[in-house]
Order: structure tokens, then C-alpha cells, then sequence
């Protein structure tokens, strides 16, 4: 049932979504849809069978001859939801977005023949910058069209198309330059995103040329689009490999936009997301939490799950600087998001683990294990959660139950199941916790400081970078140091 496209929308859903689709189920005249939509709402917290669906909403048996209405009503169901919402969606689109209104204004006062109200209109159309130039363009266009038609003096009708000409000649240059600087954001994207696969880029691009054509460039939307996609290209590159003023100078035409066009604010967001990662990237956390801070005052509470990777990293820098409880209020403001995103709840909660350990809150961390629905996880996810228990043990010195832990971690098929990379650091998590039980304090032998110290030779720690930042195996080595 998890795979029907009604499922998918209806898992999917935000809260203030689901409340509304219920009210407008309630009107509609099928009254299978509402009980139909609460059963597969259910399947994000318990597995229904086609069978058992079928039975709650209908109140009666499946058969094979029953299925092609029950499809029927799925299918039916899944539309109605996608239309309510498309319809939501197109509404507020119309009343916030300007230049629907705008337009409708004028083609009003043409269609009605009010020739001094359809000029003034015009002007105004064509002097707010809150319009795309594509749409000022359309309305150019159609103004055109109603002048030609329009029975007015032949001099008013010439001065009129020759200020219309002009100005959609110098809408069209702002047009060609945004169009040219999304061609070169896109390449840069795409650029970034195939090194993150393959370790090299698609194509080498020549920054300082590409910044020479930002310069070159009259509309600030088309400068801010040439940085944006430099910014992402050389998110991770060397210190001396990009000027930081790039990111800074994105920032600041967002900035712009914004002001001509409060509708910019994701770029602005963007802008802010990308220099904050560049300097926690360098090493500059508190440079960066400056930027991600600015980020989450504008940044709305309905577009929390967008923008999660900006609250996310935001919590990382805030563990690596040792604000923990900063870090868990950032973790938490997803709160919402993670009840309905199986992916997202996970992420969260091992973000949060990572914070309990270096606070030593051993009940906080059972807590979060134990809440797991362990089905919809990843091996490596599960490996790193019952970890995580076995230091909460050891916190509270019960050192023969982290002991047995690990032993049952290491006798598992989960080690069989995952990437070959996460084995080391459970191998040399086993030989610590290992060490402490044996020990019953937190303290290496000189012997079993010898035998850390080869083992971790013959795994190579240095071909796994991960290390330094698995917290489980970082919060050891903290608590072993002599």
C-alpha cells in the first residue's frame, strides 16, 4: 500500500494540509473518501494490510471482485487531494503574487476603453520592480495590442508603442541576462553535484571570467545568479581557491532583491546558507552561525522542512563549539517535519545523540534509542543508535551491559549489511569499551595503549576522514585521554 501514489500524498502531507483536506472530505459527497484518507493515514505509524484497509472503510471483506471499486475510490481519492491543493496553491499564488493582480487592473481599465487610466496603469506596471521583466514584457505586449485596436489619435498612438518599444527592449536585455547567468548557475550546479559522485568536476569553469561576466551585467537578479552558482561550485574547495567576498557580494544582492521583491527571499536564504557552510567549511563556526542565525529570522515556520539543512548545520556548528542545549533548540525546530519524514526524524534524533553524549545524559540517550521504529532505518543508522547505548551504559558505569552490547553489536548481521567503511569505526569502539570493562574505569593499560595504537595502524584511520567526526568514537577518545 506504501507504494500507491494516494499513500505518497497522504504521508507526505504537512499537518496544517491534513487538517485542511479532512474539513473539505467532510463536505464531499463520497463518504468513503475521509475514512479512507484517516486509514492510510495511519500506515505512517502502523502496517496495514490492503486487506485490513479495505475492511475499516468499507466494513466488510475484500474480494477480488470488490477490488476494481475499492481502486477506483484510491484513485479518485488521490485526485481530489492533488486538485484541493493545486487549487489552495493557485489562490494564494493570485493574491500574493502582484503582477496577477496588476495585469487583471489593466486589462480591465483596456477592456473598458479608459485610455488615461490604462496609461497611468502601464506606468505603474512597468516602474515597480517587484515585476519580473518577463511578465512586464506580456503586459507590454498586450497593451500594444489593445493601442493598435483602439481608435485614439494616430500621434498619441506613435508616442505610445515608441515608449512601449523601449521599454520592452530594456526588459528584454534584463531578460537575455538573467536567462544567460541561470544557463551558467545551472552548469555550476550541475558541476558540484557530479564532483560530489565521481571526486573531479564534469567541466573545469574559469571563475575569473565568470565573474568578469557578473560585472559585465546590469540586472542584479543576473550578477546574483553568476555568484550563487560559484558559490555552490567551490563550496568545499581549498581556502585559497575562492575569494570569500564571492559569498559575501551574493549576500548583499539578495539583499537588493529582496528589497525590490520581498518574493526573492529564498535566494536571500540561499545566499546566507551557502556563506555560513563556506565558513563552518573553513572552520569558522562562529563567523558562520552568524549567517545561519540571519537565515532563521526571515526564514518562515512553513518552510522549515525546505530550508532543513540550513537549521542542520546550524545545530552542527553549535555541538562543534560545545553549545549543546543551542544545538538541540535548533534540532527541535523541526519537530514537526520529523513526525511525518521518516528520513528527517532519523537524522534528528542522531544529531541529537551526538549532543547527549558530550552532555553525558545518559537518559536522554536511552530515551531517543528506544524510540526507534528500527524497520525503517539504515544498517549504518541502527549501528550508530545501539552504539550510542552502549556509552549511555558506560556512563552509568554499568560497564558489564555495555560490554555485553557491544559483543551482541559485533556477532550481528547488521556488521554483514553496511558499507565497509563504517567497520572501523566500530572495531575500534569494541577494543575501547572493551578495554573499559576489563579495566572497570576509563583508563588504557600501557599495553592496551600499544594495541590501540597498532590497531588503528592496521585499519588506516587516515583512509576514513569520517572519524573525526563520529561522535561515538570521538566522545571515547575524549574520555580515555590520560
Amino acid at each position: 500500500m506504501k507504494d500507491l501514489r494516494l499513500t505518497r500524498l497522504i504521508l507526505a502531507l504537512s499537518i496544517t494540509d491534513t487538517e485542511y483536506l479532512k474539513q473539505q472530505l467532510k463536505l464531499n459527497s463520497n463518504r468513503f473518501y475521509l475514512l479512507l484518507f484517516t486509514a492510510i493515514e495511519q500506515l505512517s505509524n502502523i502496517e496495514l494490510t490492503r486487506d485490513e484497509i479495505y475492511l475499516r472503510v468499507y466494513k466488510k471483506k475484500w474480494n477480488a471482485k470488490l477490488d476494481a471499486t475499492f481502486r477506483t475510490d484510491l484513485s479518485r481519492l488521490a485526485d481530489f487531494i492533488e486538485d484541493t491543493l493545486i487549487q489552495q496553491r493557485l489562490l494564494k499564488r493570485i493574491k500574493e503574487d502582484i503582477h496577477f493582480y496588476e495585469e487583471e487592473k489593466l486589462n480591465l481599465y483596456t477592456d473598458l476603453k479608459l485610455d488615461k487610466e490604462s496609461e497611468v496603469q502601464y506606468l505603474f506596471i512597468i516602474n515597480d520592480n517587484s515585476i519580473y521583466p518577463e511578465h512586464k514584457n506580456t503586459m507590454s505586449k498586450n497593451f500594444a495590442d489593445t493601442i493598435v485596436r483602439n481608435n485614439m489619435l494616430l500621434k498619441v498612438k506613435l508616442n505610445l508603442i515608441d515608449k512601449i518599444q523601449k521599454d520592452f527592449n530594456k526588459q528584454s536585455l534584463a531578460i537575455s541576462e538573467i536567462q544567460q547567468s541561470n544557463e551558467w548557475l545551472l552548469k555550476c550546479i550541475f558541476n558540484y553535484y557530479y564532483k560530489q559522485i565521481n571526486g573531479i568536476f564534469f567541466e573545469e569553469i574559469d571563475i575569473t571570467n565568470l565573474l568578469l561576466l557578473a560585472d559585465s551585467f546590469n540586472d542584479t537578479e543576473a550578477k546574483f545568479n553568476i555568484l550563487n552558482g560559484i558559490s555552490y561550485l567551490k563550496i568545499d574547495s581549498k581556502s585559497n581557491d575562492i575569494n570569500i567576498t564571492v559569498y559575501e557580494n551574493a549576500v548583499e544582492l539578495a539583499s537588493i532583491l529582496v528589497q525590490k521583491n520581498p518574493s526573492y527571499f529564498h535566494k536571500q536564504l540561499k545566499a546566507l546558507h551557502l556563506i555560513g557552510t563556506r565558513y563552518s567549511i573553513l572552520g569558522n563556526f562562529e563567523k558562520g552561525n552568524i549567517y545561519f542565525e540571519n537565515a532563521i529570522q526571515i526564514l518562515p515556520k512553513n518552510q522549515f522542512k525546505n530550508y532543513k539543512t540550513i537549521i542542520l548545520n546550524y545545530a552542527t556548528n553549535c555541538s562543534k563549539l560545545k553549545q549543546f542545549d543551542k544545538s538541540i533548540q535548533l534540532i527541535q525546530l523541526l519537530d514537526d517535519e520529523a513526525s511525518t519524514d521518516a528520513k528527517l526524524k532519523v537524522e534528528c534524533c542522531i544529531r541529537s545523540l551526538s549532543c547527549y553524549l558530550f552532555m553525558d545524559n545518559a537518559k536522554a540517550i536511552h530515551q531517543l534509542v528506544i524510540s526507534q521504529d528500527y524497520s525503517t532505518i539504515q544498517p549504518h543508522e541502527k549501528i550508530y543508535f545501539r552504539l550510542c547505548q552502549c556509552l549511555a551504559f558506560l556512563m552509568e558505569n554499568e560497564y558489564d551491559l555495555a560490554n555485553s552490547e557491544i559483543n551482541n553489536l559485533m556477532r550481528s548481521k547488521l556488521l554483514n549489511e553496511i558499507d565497509a567503511d563504517f567497520l572501523p569505526a566500530t572495531e575500534l569502539i569494541n577494543f575501547m569499551i572493551t578495554a573499559i570493562f576489563r579495566n572497570g574505569n576509563f583508563k588504557f593499560s600501557v599495553t592496551q595503549s600499544k594495541q590501540f595504537e597498532a590497531l588503528k595502524i592496521k585499519i588506516g584511520i587516515n583512509q576514513f576522514p569520517y572519524l573525526q567526526h563520529y561522535s561515538p568514537y570521538l566522545w571515547l577518545l575524549q574520555k580515555l585521554q590520560p
